[in-house]
């Protein structure tokens, strides 16, 4: 029905970000929501929701960006606990652009296939389950689900601008469900933990 929906936690409640949700173990210190689900299978479960991969941004050889490409994507977070942290709130909305832009344009970028090392042997490696960035913010070029403005993780190439909202999150470990939409898309979504 055109939605896909991970089980996570809020990984950060206050700070800087360069990643909305990452893979357990990889990127909390920078990330919103973290989950134990495997980037690769985020991925499947796009296609299967009818969306088409595009790619993450790329850095040019003249220090310029390749844009991201990809289907557009809607995220939002839907808190599971009860009391004043329930409901259900756009991903945008826990995240504050300092330079006062108040949305962020998703894109299902699809990560990137690379060969093996030679120490794993033959075949190849989805480049998100190593890094752990299934939705993000700058441009690390192995994200699932990409920002459309390329931004480097950098600070020396691009000033950080994204940081957590204060005052919306509800406590780091309480659980969320991260919900990605094709547009438009009205299906409800259950979850099981």
């Amino acid at each position: 029905a055109g939605v896909v929906a991970l089980p996570g936690w809020i990984a950060l409640e206050e700070g800087w970000l360069e990643v909305a949700v990452c893979r357990q173990g990889t990127r909390e210190h920078e990330s919103i929501v973290a989950t134990t689900a495997r980037p690769s299978i985020v991925h499947a479960a796009l296609l299967l929701a009818g969306l088409e991969p595009g790619r993450p941004a790329r850095y040019r050889p003249d220090g310029t960006f390749e844009p991201a490409s990809g289907d557009s994507v809607e995220i939002s977070i839907r808190f599971d606990a009860e009391g004043p942290a329930a409901g259900e709130m756009p991903l945008g909305d826990a995240i504050l652009d300092e330079r006062g832009d108040e949305s962020v344009d998703w894109l299902f970028a699809g990560s990137t296939v690379h060969p093996n090392p030679p120490s794993l042997g033959p075949g190849e490696y989805y480049a998100a389950d190593y890094a752990g960035t299934i939705v993000g913010l700058t441009t690390f070029g192995d994200e699932v689900v990409a920002a459309r403005e390329a931004r480097s993780p950098e600070i020396g190439i691009d000033p950080a601008v994204w940081k957590v909202r204060p005052g919306v999150l509800p406590p780091i470990g309480t659980p969320v469900t991260v919900i990605i939409r094709r547009p438009g898309s009205t299906a409800d979504v259950t979850t099981r933990r």
